[in-house]
């Protein structure tokens, strides 16, 4: 953890041979800890062991559960020269479902000074029914305090975590592009996984290093078609490893783009189009930002000579090379009122600028570098309600149009405007309300009265508490199955709106929408038998697919 070890070298030198890596961060930000060793004595035995409290009490155990079937994986290392510790640490695993608790198993390396820095416990599985909640130990047998790096695999509710510096292995070094996650289904996409490994990473030997880390972040979430049985499929594909490819694959894109680029270049490109997320500028959460494809494949490559008029290219072997473009090609600076700008010989020439000049005395004459020539109508007073002319001898001339003719202001909800005199006059203003308590009733200036249905869960709510009772089934109540199952999706989905989990809210929303599909399929068979008449059929069906349709909506905002 502290230092590079053989797979992180490899990667360094396979990166300086040309190759451009890209790593998942790892998924290990809530099963970290780290922190220097603060010794408390243990009162029964005297043996001197970490203090995992940051204040108060001491507290000797990190505690966390194995759940049933799980494996866990307890590691440590410590900030020593591998092969080169003289600093005596051993990893213990305390069983607390025990009064008093009961030593389960321990590692106990001897650290004389040629050793590893490293204790790990024997892999212990649940194979019950029910969790079990265990401790882990750090004791210092002999030496000085130490910095100390824990990793719980397999664990949960593990109680001391530290998520900073938890990236080891090989997206630790500064070579490689190390990718975070972010949930794909997050609504600002903005919101680094709480597992995402974060930095920033220190490494200690042979020299001690600071590094920034993440690189930056992609999309996990994912949908795939990668399974490794019939029953086990990555589908949706969460967790750092599925954002790292998502990198990986703009990164060959931006290099069959420019074959020149260097790893450091591809991997500097990567973080200056990534979008900020989270903490303004570089974050030890996000990296740079979000991974974004566009902005890496515009940004200028290496070769641009900012010339429009040669022909950029990249060859490994002959490097940049700038070929002048045709004679009479193209290069427009923006501006139309200077004339057409072409190519001669590699240099971007001036074309003949615009002159303009209609030879009409009413209009005055001008040029849009945006459009090229303007001729305004001089006489305009910006009046519908006048017909404006010009004569020659005497000016100006603003004459009313008809009573009555339309003058619109582009907003229909202040009414229609007509003309009086001379004179714009306001309309009556609409007044928008269809009735209906599960829909809001607003008025657009483009389009007029709309009546947006209410979403996400209070729409659904209303939905639910107008219950099935369209007017035009008069006395005839909905079938059984029908009420069955909208009944049953309206208490799942106000289940799922007080859940604070997105991914599980978004699952039980999807089995409320299966659940209405049911209730209105079960309204058709219905009518075809003739159980409800038509009107009644239609208007029920109607409920439903507006609830389904809802329900999708927010299904996909989850």
């Amino acid at each position: 953890f502290f230092q590079d070890g053989m797979v992180a070298q490899a990667v360094r030198t396979a990166v300086q041979a040309g190759v451009s890596y890209h790593s998942a961060a790892g998924n290990d930000a809530q099963i970290h800890y780290g922190a220097a060793f603060q010794g408390a004595t243990d009162p029964s035995s005297g043996a001197l062991y970490h203090d995992f409290a940051a204040s108060g009490a001491a507290d000797t155990f990190d505690r966390m559960e194995i759940a049933p079937g799980q494996t866990l994986d307890c590691v440590l290392q410590w900030n020593d020269p591998w092969g080169g510790s003289a600093n005596d640490y051993d990893l213990e695993l305390w069983d607390l479902d025990q009064n008093p608790a009961k030593l389960l198993e321990a590692s106990t390396n001897v650290q004389s000074g040629a050793q590893d820095p490293l204790e790990e416990i024997t892999p212990l599985r649940n194979p019950g029914g029910t969790p079990v909640h265990v401790g882990v130990r750090i004791k210092r047998v002999h030496g000085v305090d130490r910095q100390l790096g824990l990793f719980c695999f397999g664990g949960s509710n593990q109680q001391h975590t530290t998520p900073a510096g938890s990236i080891v292995g090989q997206p630790a070094i500064s070579e490689a592009v190390a990718v975070g996650a972010i949930d794909v289904h997050d609504v600002g996409l903005n919101q680094v996984e709480p597992y995402s490994s974060q930095g920033p990473v220190t490494i200690y030997f042979p020299t001690l290093q600071v590094r920034p880390k993440p690189d930056l972040a992609g999309f996990d979430g994912v949908s795939t078609s990668i399974c490794v049985s019939p029953s086990a499929c990555f589908e949706p594909f969460f967790g750092t490893s599925a954002a790292a490819p998502h990198v990986a694959a703009v990164a060959a894109l931006l290099l069959s783009k420019n074959s020149c680029l260097t790893p450091a270049q591809v991997q500097q490109v990567l973080k200056s189009g990534a979008i900020d997320v989270l903490a303004r500028g570089f974050d030890s959460v996000s990296g740079a930002g979000r991974l974004d494809a566009l902005n890496v494949m515009t940004a200028p490559g290496p070769c641009d000579d900012g010339n429009p008029c040669t022909l950029d290219t990249c060859t490994p072997a002959t490097g940049c090379q700038h070929t002048p473009r045709a004679d009479g090609a193209p290069c427009p600076d923006g501006n139309f009122c200077n004339g057409t700008e072409t190519c001669q010989a590699g240099t971007c020439t001036s074309g003949t600028p615009l002159v303009c000049d209609d030879g009409n005395a009413c209009t005055v004459d001008s040029c849009d570098p945006a459009t090229g020539c303007v001729f305004t109508f001089a006489c305009d007073d910006g009046n519908p309600c006048t017909a404006d002319t010009c004569d020659s001898s005497a000016g100006c001339q603003h004459a009313a149009v008809a009573d009555a003719t339309p003058c619109p202001d582009g907003n229909l909800c202040n009414g229609a405007e007509t003309c009086h005199a001379g004179v714009c006059t306001a309309g009556a203003p609409l007044s928008c309300s269809d009735g209906g308590e599960c829909t809001t009733n607003v008025c657009d200036p483009q389009l007029g009265c709309m009546y947006p249905p209410i979403e996400g869960f209070p729409g659904l709510a209303c939905l639910c508490a107008a219950d099935l009772a369209p007017a035009s089934c008069g006395s005839t109540a909905p079938p059984a199955g029908v009420v069955r199952h909208f009944t049953r999706a309206c208490r799942i989905a106000a289940h799922a709106s007080a859940l604070k989990s997105h991914r599980r809210a978004r699952q039980l929303v999807m089995q409320a929408v299966r659940d209405l599909g049911q209730a209105t399929r079960g309204a058709r068979r219905a009518a075809r038998r003739g159980v409800l008449s038509p009107d009644c059929a239609s208007a029920l069906t109607a409920i439903l697919d507006d609830a389904r349709a809802r329900a999708a909506r927010l299904a996909d905002l989850l």
